[in-house]
Parts: C-alpha cells; structure tokens; sequence
C-alpha cells in the first residue's frame, strides 16, 4: 500500500472522485456516497473506455465501494482514507490500491451492511437497490449537468459523505 498516494491535484476539492488514463481526466464527480461510482458504470457503458486501463483517485474508499471498484473492472486505486475491511475485497481481486490513511472502518452504514459478503454482484445488487431508493427519495439535483460530465460535476445527493 506505500507508494504514490493521491493528493490536492489529483482530486482537488470538492471532487470526490476522479478517474485517469495516464494524465488525462476521463471522468470527475463531486457527489457523495456510492453515487460516482455507479455513474462510473454509465461512463464506461457510453464510451466503450476500457477500465482495465485506468486509474481511479477517490477521497474515502470503504468495503462497498472497493466491491464497485472491483465489479467496474478498475485495476488501480488510489485514496485519501482507506477502510481495513476494503482491503481483503481489493487484494482478492488483483486490484493495485494505494492510500495516504488506512483506518479501522469508515463512518457508514453499507460498511457494516457489507461486513459478510464476499461477491461482487451481490454487493453490487444490494447496493443499487439502496441507490434506487435513495434516489427516489432524494429532492431534484441543483444543477442541470450530468453526473461525470467533467469537473465538477451534479451536486451530491443528500446521502452520507463516508464511500462505505
């Protein structure tokens, strides 16, 4: 995990999120909770990019979001804060990771929902299912642009900062 961690110019404030091929921004996002990495999915679907080949600068990385990194097809991470209970799901995966902090668990509730699991799809599932609901909860966006449309990107949604 030593190595090259992110920092300020790779995911200057308030980006979340952050996704390279070598030095370019492919993609960018300043919502919260899971929700960039589900528009990652979007991204991907869209324009055929191979996420093999990229990078992934994220600000808080818990077990949930390591099971998207790894269901995306996205072989390295770099974050901010590191869950302990993500680690196992990113090394199983063959996925390179590199953290400025790794701590105990981060402050959210999939952290814990996901604690047992060990599939990807089912995570996934599990996860977009809470998606939906919050979604459909959540008031109207802020902003007219789409999510990953470059940075920045919609506002957040309301949900938890913490990337379970």
């Amino acid at each position: 995990m030593r190595g090259e961690v992110p920092d300020e110019r790779e995911l200057p404030a308030p980006l979340t999120l952050r996704l390279y091929q070598g030095p370019e921004v492919l993609f960018s996002s300043d919502r919260h909770w899971l929700h960039p990495l589900f528009d990652l999915e979007g991204f991907f679907a869209r324009t055929g990019q191979d996420p093999a080949a990229t990078r992934l600068v994220d600000r808080i990385t818990g077990r949930a979001a390591a099971f998207l990194v790894v269901r995306l097809g996205i072989r390295e991470l770099r974050t901010l804060l590191l869950s302990r209970r993500a680690v196992p799901v990113l090394e199983q995966y063959g996925v390179r990771f590199r953290c400025r902090e790794l701590v105990d668990r981060v402050t959210c509730a999939t952290e814990d929902l996901l604690l047992d699991l060990q599939d990807p799809e089912a995570a996934w599932a599990l996860l977009r299912e809470r998606r939906l609901k919050a979604l459909r909860t959540a008031p109207p966006p802020l902003s007219a642009a789409g999510p990953g449309t470059g940075p920045p990107a919609a506002a957040g949604s309301g949900e938890s900062p913490g990337r379970g």
